[in-house]
């Protein structure tokens, strides 16, 4: 059942029911600015996405060799302390030879929830990700509509995005995001 989306382009009504649960990061402190929305889709939903995303699409760029070196995150055989080791070696080896050098760090803070999902799926289909793939993603989370659950309980009212208010991400939680990052 998880294939007949990824060769016809539909998505499932089901698909398109999630539920942002909204998480204090400091507790007892509810500060707008401190909250953390983790989307809760469907499982069949997230498993397609870990699936095709997160497996497949992953390892053919790893195969092709379309990812820099530099990037360690969601690659089969990396971890996060490689990214580290490597970083204190050239420091070490800056420091050694008298090498001048600069770094930036960039911190993705929020980089699931600014990602532009139709140039990341135009990304994805150069790829190798099959064009009716990427459309039932689109049709998906376009479609997509939200309740909201706290601590207090879930939301009666939902909202949903539409071309007039359109929102950006593909959402804390999805199998997905980490391989379209």
């Amino acid at each position: 059942m998880v294939q007949l989306p990824l060769k016809h382009g539909f998505s499932s009504s089901r698909w398109r029911e999630c539920t942002d649960a909204v998480l204090e990061k400091i507790p007892g402190q509810p500060k707008l600015e401190k909250l953390r929305i983790i989307m809760l889709f469907e499982a069949d939903f997230n498993y397609m996405l870990k699936l095709v995303w997160g497996w497949r699409l992953v390892h053919r760029a790893e195969d092709e060799k379309l990812l820099g070196h530099s990037q360690h995150a969601s690659r089969p055989g990396r971890q996060c302390t490689d990214a580290c080791l490597e970083k204190l070696l050239l420091y070490e080896h800056a420091l050694l030879t008298w090498t001048s050098m600069i770094t930036v760090d960039n911190d993705a803070r929020s980089c699931y929830d600014w990602i532009i999902k139709t140039a990341a799926m135009i990304l994805c289909i150069a790829i190798g990700l099959p064009l009716m793939a990427a459309i039932a993603h689109n049709k998906t989370h376009h479609g997509m509509r939200h309740r909201i659950k706290t601590r207090h309980g879930s939301s009666k009212k939902s909202y949903q995005i539409s071309d007039y208010k359109p929102m950006k991400g593909t959402g804390q939680g999805s199998g997905g995001s980490p391989a379209i990052c």
